[in-house]
């Protein structure tokens, strides 16, 4: 069925992604652009394609944790794209300690 599989993707991603962008990091840890270009590109793709594979929710909690995902993914990339974003909110944070933050949720889904 078209729809499990779907499901199937999405969660695979979910475990996959987080991982796939520390992997990309540490391919330099020195580099900050290292860091930045692979979670702006793993995360702007985790979010394009979770909305590219998206069926049928079951119920508002399901509805709720899939906007979550992709919004999530969204921000990530966000931030790597802008840096200076996390401190122009007031947060005292690094960009790539938020980044670690807004990463681990995925693990949990």
């Amino acid at each position: 069925m078209a729809v499990y599989r779907r499901r199937a993707y999405g969660v695979a991603l979910h475990f996959s992604l987080p991982g796939l962008m520390s992997l990309l990091s540490l391919v330099n840890p020195a580099s900050m652009t290292m860091w930045r270009v692979s979670f702006a590109v793993v995360a702007a793709g985790g979010a394009i394609v979770l909305l590219l594979v998206r069926g049928s929710l079951p119920g508002a909690v399901g509805r709720a944790a899939y906007l979550a995902a992709v919004a999530l993914y969204a921000l990530i990339a966000v931030i790597a794209v802008v840096p200076s974003l996390v401190t122009d909110v007031g947060l005292s944070a690094r960009a790539l300690q938020a980044e670690a933050v807004l990463r681990e949720p995925e693990f949990m889904n």
